[in-house]
C-alpha cells in the first residue's frame, strides 16, 4: 500500500499466508500454508524466488526473521496442523537452504518433545533463540544451526502463551508459559549457558 492507503501491488501465492511478513531493504518474505517460501520485491511485488521448505506452514501465529545473511522460518515438517517442528534458515538473496534444526514432533503427538507454538525467534549476536511449547528454550548458531544449548521445558506445562521470548540487556532470556493447574509461569535463562536462573509462578 501507498502512504495514502492505495493499493500499490498484490501477489497471489496460491495458498494461505498464516505467517507474519519479514522485511529487508528490498524484499518481503512470506511462508504459505503449502510450505513454500517466497521473496518478493518490495517496490513492484515481483517474485524474486520461491522455495519449498516444508510439508506445511505452522497453522498458528508465527514470525520469520530476516537478517543480512540469513532468513529464519519456523516450519512444520510433519504435515500436520499445529506448531513448529523445525527451524529453517535460508539465504535471503536466492532462497537456498542453509540449515535445519529439528525441534521434534508437534504438540499433538503423545509425549511431545520440544516442538514450538506461535514461534517468534530472536537473533542475538551470531545466534538464534527460540522456545518449545512447554517453556523450554534453544540457542543455535546463526551461520550453521549448531546447537549451543537447549534447556528442556517444565513437566506438566501445557502451553506457551505467546511462543516468543525476550532477550534483556542483562544477558537474560525470558520465556512465558502456562504451567499446570492453570497457573502462569515466567522462566529466566542465562543467555550464555541456558542455565535456569528463575521459575516464577503466578496465580
Amino acid at each position: 500500500l501507498t502512504p495514502a492507503g492505495e493499493l500499490r501491488w498484490e501477489f497471489d501465492t496460491h495458498g494461505e499466508n498464516p505467517s507474519n511478513l519479514a522485511l529487508s531493504d528490498s524484499a518481503v518474505f512470506v511462508l504459505t500454508s503449502t510450505g513454500s517460501a517466497y521473496s518478493l520485491d518490495t517496490t513492484t511485488g515481483a517474485q524474486i524466488w520461491q522455495q519449498k521448505i516444508c510439508d506445511v506452514a505452522p497453522a498458528d501465529a508465527y514470525s520469520p526473521i530476516a537478517t543480512e545473511n540469513a532468513l529464519i522460518f519456523p516450519a512444520n515438517y510433519y504435515g500436520l496442523t499445529g506448531g513448529t517442528t523445525e527451524i529453517v534458515a535460508m539465504h535471503p538473496s536466492d532462497g537456498r537452504i542453509l540449515w535445519r534444526y529439528s525441534q521434534g514432533p508437534p504438540y499433538s503427538y503423545p509425549n511431545h518433545s520440544g516442538a514450538g507454538y506461535n514461534q517468534m525467534p530472536a537473533v542475538v549476536e551470531d545466534s538464534v533463540l527460540f522456545t518449545s511449547i512447554d517453556g523450554g528454550a534453544y540457542r543455535v548458531g546463526l551461520k550453521d544451526g549448531k546447537e549451543m544449548w537447549h534447556t528442556p521445558g517444565v513437566f506438566g506445562a501445557i502451553f506457551t502463551t505467546a511462543g516468543g521470548l525476550a532477550v534483556g540487556p542483562n544477558e537474560r532470556v525470558y520465556v512465558g508459559l502456562n504451567a499446570h493447574e492453570g497457573k502462569g509461569m515466567l522462566r529466566v535463562f542465562s543467555l550464555a549457558t541456558g542455565e535456569v536462573l528463575a521459575n516464577k509462578t503466578f496465580e
